[in-house]
């Protein structure tokens, strides 16, 4: 597993990007979470798996984590 923060993600769209330090931003889609979507907000500290999307890295099994 990974962690980072939501760098922005657009709810209407279901789509966004997670920061990773060091690392290429990661896109987060609806179907990203582990669960049910939850409402994400910059600076979200999430923890997901990463796969090759059709567009690049894509978080899977994504997670909202507490600070």
């Amino acid at each position: 597993m990974q962690s980072g923060t939501i760098k922005w993600y657009d709810t209407e769209k279901g789509l966004g990007f997670v920061a990773v330090h060091g690392q290429n931003d990661v896109l987060v889609t609806a179907d990203s979470f582990a669960d049910q979507p939850q409402p994400l907000a910059d600076g979200d500290w999430v923890e997901f798996d990463v796969h090759d999307g059709k567009y690049g890295p894509e978080a899977i099994k994504l997670t909202l984590k507490s600070a």
